[in-house]
């Protein structure tokens, strides 16, 4: 099964490394592979993440990765990372669509 990040994760990606850049580049880019790779290893292990939600007929599931959360569909032919926002964020919020 592959693994698909949507633009608003890529988005939430790419904030997170110019947030953490701000104080040590080096740190941004290691931790922000660190973050993919834990994206890309639900290829192997899909159904690790806890259910959050269902929503649209799938489980929205969550896997932490340090103080971040990966959230993500099993779907018929393919994973797809939703957002990889962090903790403290309103995540109920984020996906009803309430805010950003």
């Amino acid at each position: 099964m592959q693994v698909e990040l949507t633009e608003p994760a890529a988005d939430d990606l790419l904030q997170i490394a110019l947030f953490i850049a701000a104080d040590d580049p080096d740190r941004a880019l290691s931790f922000t592979s660190e973050l993919e790779a834990s994206c890309f290893a639900l290829e192997d292990f899909p159904k690790r993440g806890s259910v959050l939600k269902e929503s649209n007929g799938y489980e929205v599931r969550r896997l932490v990765h340090g103080s971040y959360v990966i959230l993500y569909q099993i779907e018929e032919a393919s994973i797809s990372v939703l957002r990889i926002l962090h903790g403290s964020q309103n995540i109920a919020s984020i996906l009803s669509g309430d805010t950003q």
